[in-house]
């Protein structure tokens, strides 16, 4: 029975968190100016999307050009959510951006984040919005925008959760503490 009751709880929660997509770009080749994975095209303005490893010791993307140019990420089908690591060695502060955007250009939300000159490593960004067609991404600072990009995540088909969604997985939550209830009740009886 308990099993039953925590398989259920875990389908009660699905709705909120399912067909998340991660791209780690550890699959990206050497130089390119166009990269696709799982359904999203990165860009930059036309300049070298290079293959270089991130202050976390991954690989990521990092856009060659003078100046450095943000990275465009298209999604394929939309998204409601999108979230990305961004950072730098410590060279010099960077004004870190992922702003995204609709299919007819609109800006939907942003998030900023500054990291001092002195900090080495990854911030992750997070924004969440109906109708996201496109992300940008990058950092601006002394040195231009020179920031690298990894863990590139969007929940895949489509946008925030419906408030119908939301609903059900509340009443799934509900139905599993009302089982729960009734247990404990029997049992002392």
């Amino acid at each position: 029975m308990n099993k039953l009751l925590i398989a259920t709880a875990a389908l009660a929660a699905l709705p909120a968190s399912a067909n998340a997509a991660v791209i780690t770009f550890d699959a990206l080749p050497g130089n390119t100016t166009s990269y696709t994975e799982q359904g999203v095209t990165f860009t930059a303005n036309g300049q070298i999307l290079l293959n270089e490893q991130a202050p976390n010791g991954t690989a990521a993307i990092l856009t060659d050009g003078s100046p450095r140019s943000e990275t465009k990420a298209v999604i394929a089908g939309g998204t409601g959510f999108v979230s990305v690591d961004l950072g730098d060695y410590n060279a010099d502060r960077d004004d870190l951006f992922l702003r995204v955007y609709s299919a007819a250009d609109v800006l939907l939300g942003e998030a900023l984040l500054t990291i001092p000159a002195d900090f080495s490593g990854m911030k992750t960004l997070s924004v969440s919005a109906n109708g996201i067609a496109y992300a940008v991404m990058g950092g601006v600072g002394v040195n231009g925008s020179s920031v690298y990009v990894d863990n590139f995540t969007w929940r895949a088909g489509g946008g925030v959760p419906e408030p119908a969604a939301w609903a059900m997985t509340l009443a799934g939550f509900g139905l599993v503490g009302s089982a729960m209830r009734r247990r404990a009740t029997l049992a002392a009886a």
